[in-house]
């Protein structure tokens, strides 16, 4: 059986790797090969030197198959427990499914996040909604969006996210500045005195005041 180096591979096409694995070509690249598994749904990366089959049916690793099928039941419980299913749907758009305590909550990424027929900038928001309490991520975990079979729907609700803080931005507005505040004029004490020929306050610094005091009289 003819084999090739990874970096020969053709884009679009199925091989078999050196392990038996089924898996199709999406792009080949100087430094790498990226492949689709056909039995578990994962890409993985290839070194331009790895070895690849011709594509036969009958050579795929029977053991690859028994642990595709148990990773996929395993899948297929995480779900029912509360992980996200991901649909990619015309024109771009994805609808991400997301179990919480048995009950469905589909969220649409199509320019804007989507939820019960409202229209939220951030998967954060929806995620308050859900569990009904203040959540401090951006969300993209809570719906599984950072599994790698779900790039391009990460991809799309980044996209999304960043043109919110782009907008977010450029609408804000600064504040102006508060005016400084004037100077207030230091305290003064005073201290009153009487004159002896008019009888009338007059005003002394504190030093002549010590000074009258000590003296037991008056100015």
């Amino acid at each position: 059986m003819k084999c090739i180096f990874a970096s020969k591979a053709v884009v679009g096409e199925k091989y078999l790797s050196k392990n038996g694995m089924p898996v199709t070509i999406l792009e080949v690249v100087p430094k790498a090969t990226k492949v689709l598994s056909d039995l578990t749904g994962n890409e993985v990366k290839l070194y331009p030197g790895d070895i690849l089959f011709p594509y036969q049916p009958s050579k795929i690793n029977k053991e690859a198959i028994t642990m595709a099928n148990a990773m996929k039941a395993a899948k297929g419980n995480t779900e029912r427990k509360g992980l996200t299913s991901i649909e990619k749907t015309e024109g771009g758009k994805f609808v991400v499914v997301k179990n919480v305590k048995g009950k469905p909550h589909k969220v649409t990424i199509n320019g804007k996040f989507t939820y019960e027929g409202k229209t939220y900038d951030t998967l954060q928001a929806i995620v308050c909604e859900i569990i009904g309490k203040d959540y401090e991520y951006e969300g993209f975990g809570f719906f599984g969006l950072r599994n790698p079979s779900n790039k391009a729907a990460l991809e799309a609700a980044r996209k999304i996210l960043k043109a919110h803080r782009a907008d977010k931005k450029a609408t804000r507005k600064v504040s102006p500045k508060a005016p400084k505040s004037a100077k207030k004029a230091p305290k003064t004490r005073r201290v009153k005195v009487h004159d002896e020929e008019e009888n009338t306050p007059l005003k002394s610094t504190p030093s002549e005041s010590a000074a009258i005091s000590a003296k037991g009289g008056t100015r």
